[in-house]
C-alpha cells in the first residue's frame, strides 16, 4: 500500500453524517421489527438483557477465534451464515498506518450476500497460503469488548462495542524455497534452506487492528436465537 490518498475534512464529515444516518435506520428497522412480532410472542419473551448480549457476543468472539486457530477457515463462512441477519449490512470507515504514516483510508458498506461472496474469495486465498510450514495466520487474537448497550424494544439493542484483532499473515514462499532446494546440490541445501527461512520470516507481516462500532442485535423471527444485523465500525488498521 504505497499510494495515500487525501481526503478533505469536508469528506470525512459527510462520511460521519452518513454512519449517524446509517445508525438512525437501525433504530427505525428494530423499531419496525418489533412493531411487527405478534403480540402473543412479545408478551411471552423478556426484554433482550445485557447479559443476553454479552453471552452472545462472546459466542460469535469463540466461533471466530476457534475457526482462525485452527486453521479451519471454510468455518468462517459458516459464522458468517449462522450470526448475520437475512439483511444484514456492514459499513466500515477504515485508516491503515505503517508506523505513524496513514498510508490508505477506505470505506465500504457490504451486504450479507456481499460478504458471503468476499468471505469463500478471501476463504480461498487464505487456505491456499497455508502449507507444510503452518496455518497462515498465527497468533490470532480476537476480543469483543461491550461498551454499551440500550434495548430498543423487547427484542432489540443497539450495541457499542470495540473490537480488538491481531495476528501474524505468514507471506511463505514456501513452493519457491522447494524448488531452490533442488536444484542448489548437495553443498549448497544447507545454506539454501536457511536463506529461504529467513526469506519467509522477512514476508511475514504483523496486523493489529482496533474498530469502534455500533450494531443493532436482534431476536430472529423465531425468538429462539440472536443475529447481528446492522454494523458501523470506524476502524484503525496497523501494520507492522
Amino acid at each position: 500500500m504505497d499510494s495515500q490518498f487525501a481526503h478533505s475534512s469536508h469528506g470525512e464529515d459527510a462520511m460521519r453524517i452518513r454512519t449517524g444516518l446509517t445508525l438512525l435506520g437501525a433504530v427505525a428497522t428494530a423499531a419496525m421489527l418489533t412493531a411487527g412480532q405478534p403480540q402473543a410472542q412479545t408478551d411471552q419473551q423478556q426484554a433482550l438483557s445485557e447479559q443476553d448480549v454479552r453471552t452472545f457476543l462472546a459466542k460469535v468472539e469463540q466461533e471466530a477465534t476457534q475457526a482462525m486457530t485452527s486453521g479451519e477457515y471454510g468455518r468462517l463462512m459458516d459464522w458468517t451464515r449462522n450470526n448475520l441477519a437475512d439483511e444484514a449490512t456492514f459499513s466500515a470507515n477504515t485508516e491503515v498506518y505503517v508506523g505513524d504514516q496513514r498510508k490508505s483510508f477506505s470505506a465500504v458498506t457490504l451486504e450479507k450476500k456481499d460478504m458471503l461472496r468476499l468471505g469463500n474469495v478471501m476463504v480461498a486465498i487464505i487456505s491456499g497460503m497455508s502449507g507444510k510450514a503452518g496455518k497462515a495466520v498465527e497468533d490470532y487474537s480476537l476480543e469483543i469488548a461491550v461498551a454499551d448497550v440500550t434495548p430498543v424494544g423487547p427484542n432489540a439493542a443497539m450495541v457499542a462495542t470495540r473490537i480488538t484483532e491481531s495476528g501474524t499473515l505468514k507471506l511463505s514462499a514456501e513452493g519457491k524455497s522447494a524448488a531452490a532446494g533442488e536444484q542448489g546440490g548437495d553443498g549448497q541445501g544447507g545454506q539454501t534452506q536457511q536463506q529461504d527461512g529467513q526469506q519467509a520470516n522477512a514476508r511475514a507481516v504483523e496486523l493489529e487492528a482496533t474498530a469502534d462500532c455500533k450494531h443493532l442485535i436482534r431476536r430472529d423471527a423465531t425468538g429462539d436465537r440472536m443475529v447481528i444485523g446492522i454494523t458501523t465500525c470506524n476502524t484503525r488498521m496497523q501494520l507492522g
